[in-house]
């Protein structure tokens, strides 16, 4: 907290600190180099990708039960509008963080304040402080409509998990999907076959809010069936059974997406 991301000298700091791919490295540099690759198995013609942000790595985090709550944690300290550069892809970053984040402001809807500890109350009243600063990063991006979503949250007007999914869903498919669908529903499936046990039905249905306001490609139905169909025997079946209902009616019925300006 005492480093201020949004400060643009912060941002340029840290971008001239990152390793670079430079060639005209010095000799030693680069045998040091090669000496790691020979330790890793990396082949000497492999290109090692390029740094993708912090955000993705914090979200591969919510898929382990030892650090999810440290991931939601770092999720929701870096929900602002900057620097895009060092936390993610600017056209997808935004999406990704709500897709990471809603599963966690869902639960918080479903707990009881009423006799409960107090973390458990901090825990809801840092979800609307959340709420909050995703709604302005919405605004900063034109999506209106999502920013009084997650305004309307931190108020305390959205009441039940399938009412934030709902209003939810359909603004997400009208402004990245389908182009970027395959990133959303990548994560979310990856969440309920490694993430906690607690987020599944979460998961479930806001998987299938999502397959009702857009198409899914034939690559990709193949996959969420294998996954999502692993949980119809168990105590979630009906929530499993409406997800692949879902995706059968989105593969067969195309729906016309509408992007929100910005």
């Amino acid at each position: 907290d005492r480093l201020t991301f949004q400060d643009g000298t912060t941002e340029h700091v840290l971008l001239s600190s990152m390793p670079r791919d430079d060639p005209g490295s010095d000799a030693s540099d680069m045998g040091s180099f090669q000496r790691l690759e020979s330790k890793t198995g990396v082949d000497a013609g492999e290109k090692i990708p390029a740094f993708a942000g912090v955000q993705p790595l914090v979200l591969r985090g919510l898929m382990s039960t030892v650090s999810h709550v440290v991931s939601i944690e770092v999720l929701t300290h870096i929900t602002f509008p900057a620097c895009d550069s060092i936390f993610g892809d600017p056209e997808t970053r935004l999406l990704m963080h709500i897709v990471g984040l809603l599963p966690w402001l869902c639960l918080q809807l479903s707990r009881d304040t009423r006799g409960l500890a107090l973390p458990v109350y901090q825990q809801q009243q840092k979800s609307c402080s959340v709420a909050v600063n995703i709604a302005t990063w919405c605004q900063a991006r034109s999506l209106e409509g999502l920013a009084t979503v997650f305004l309307a949250y931190s108020h305390g007007e959205i009441k039940s998990i399938n009412n934030l999914l709902a209003c939810v869903a359909p603004l997400l498919c009208a402004q990245w999907f389908p182009q970027h669908s395959a990133l959303a529903f990548g994560h979310l499936l990856r969440l309920l076959e490694r993430g906690p046990v607690e987020y599944y039905r979460v998961i479930l249905l806001f998987l299938k809010e999502l397959l009702q306001h857009t198409p899914v490609e034939a690559a990709q139905s193949p996959h969420v069936y294998a996954i999502v169909s692993q949980l119809v025997e168990s105590s979630l079946g009906c929530d499993a059974l409406n997800v692949l209902e879902a995706l059968l009616q989105s593969c067969n019925s195309p729906i016309g997406v509408n992007h929100e300006s910005g």
